[in-house]
């Protein structure tokens, strides 16, 4: 899978007319991945939660929650700068994957390190033919566990 600039976009089965639709409380059974996709609309910018089984078939799919009640900057999100909108994306998506105290916690390094660089991230995080990027939960459970380890 190679979501390189001009690359392919991830090939899996499923997709948003065949997945089941679902709510941000779905628990996650073994095997299973999170990701997060963000596209700019011509109505703005969106991102939704896409939830895949161990081999690759999308299981289901929604919108990406504000989470407010957790942090409350922003009705928007956005990406590839600093302000209230990536803030509000780092709190949401923080708080999905990893929940709320976690998203509290560590949503301004998140909003420098992850959320302001996608416009700029490397070819990896951009999806090919769209303008559109992807982060995963195993890269955001990395990043995580890197905030909690000691500098050498």
């Amino acid at each position: 899978m190679d979501r390189v600039n001009g690359g392919d976009a991830p090939r899996r089965r499923g997709g948003p007319s065949t997945a089941l639709r679902t709510s941000p409380s779905t628990v996650l059974r073994t095997g299973e991945m999170r990701e997060y996709l963000g596209e700019r609309r011509e109505d703005g910018a969106f991102v939704e939660v896409i939830v895949f089984s161990a081999s690759g078939h999308v299981q289901a799919r929604w919108p990406l929650a504000k989470f407010n009640h957790v942090v409350n900057y922003s009705t928007w999100f956005e990406w590839g700068c600093f302000g209230d909108g990536p803030s509000q994306l780092a709190v949401a998506i923080l708080t999905d994957c990893l929940g709320a105290q976690e998203a509290q916690e560590h949503y301004p390094q998140f909003t420098a390190d992850m959320i302001a660089r996608i416009d700029c991230a490397p070819a990896p995080n951009r999806v090919a033919g769209r303008r559109a990027w992807s982060i995963t939960e195993p890269e955001i459970t990395a990043w995580h566990k890197g905030q909690h380890e000691e500098p050498a």
